[in-house]
C-alpha cells in the first residue's frame, strides 16, 4: 500500500466507477409556488366583501398620500414665499415692496389687500379707525389663506376615524370565512 507523506497513513486506492450505477441526475427546477397569502391570491380567491374592503382601504390610502404630498409641497412653497417676503420690508415704500414680490406670493396678496383697505378707508364713515379697518381686511385675507391650507383635513379626519373600523371589519370577515372553510373541510 502506498503511504501518504503528510499523514503517514496508508492511502487506499479509489474504487473504479461501476458501470452498473447510473450517474446522479440533477433535479429539474421546481415550478414557482404561488403565495397563498399575497394580494394576488386575496383578490383572486376573495369575494365581493373582500374586494370592497380592499378598494375602500386603497382609496383612503391613495387620498391620504395625495393630500400629504400636496400639503408638503404647499408648505414648502409657503416657506419659500416667506423668505422672499423679506423683500417687502426692505423696500422704501409699500408699492415698491409689493412690486418686488412674485404675483402668486401670499404675502404680496396680503400687502395688496392692506393697501386696498387703506385706499377704501376714505369712503368709510369715521366710526372705524384706519388700523381697525386695515386689520379687518388683513384678518379676512389671512382666513382665506388658512382655509386653503386646511383643504383636505376633513378627508383625513374621516379616514383616520373610519379606517380602523373598515380594517377590523375585513379582519373579522376573513376570520369568519377561514373558520367556515375549516369547518366545511372536516
Amino acid at each position: 500500500p502506498e503511504i501518504d507523506p503528510a499523514t503517514g497513513l496508508p492511502v487506499e486506492a479509489a474504487p473504479a466507477p461501476d458501470a452498473t450505477v447510473a450517474p446522479i441526475q440533477e433535479a429539474a427546477p421546481a415550478a414557482p409556488v404561488e403565495n397563498p397569502y399575497g394580494l394576488t391570491a386575496l383578490f383572486k380567491n376573495g369575494d365581493y366583501v373582500t374586494w370592497s374592503v380592499g378598494i375602500v382601504l386603497a382609496v383612503m390610502m391613495i387620498g391620504s398620500w395625495l393630500i400629504f404630498i400636496t400639503k408638503w409641497l404647499s408648505s414648502g412653497r409657503l416657506i419659500g414665499q416667506a423668505k422672499s417676503g423679506q423683500r417687502l420690508w426692505s423696500a422704501g415704500s409699500l408699492e415698491d415692496g409689493v412690486s418686488r414680490l412674485d404675483k402668486r406670493n401670499v404675502f404680496r396678496a396680503l400687502a395688496e389687500d392692506a393697501q386696498a383697505a387703506a385706499d377704501q378707508y376714505s369712503q368709510v364713515s369715521s366710526q372705524v379707525s384706519l388700523s381697525e379697518w386695515v386689520s379687518g381686511a388683513l384678518n379676512r385675507s389671512i382666513d382665506d389663506i388658512n382655509s386653503q391650507l386646511r383643504g383636505g383635513n376633513a378627508f383625513l379626519a374621516t379616514v383616520a376615524s373610519s379606517a380602523p373600523f373598515v380594517g377590523l371589519m375585513g379582519t373579522v370577515y376573513g376570520i369568519l370565512k377561514a373558520l367556515l372553510n375549516i369547518g366545511l373541510s372536516g
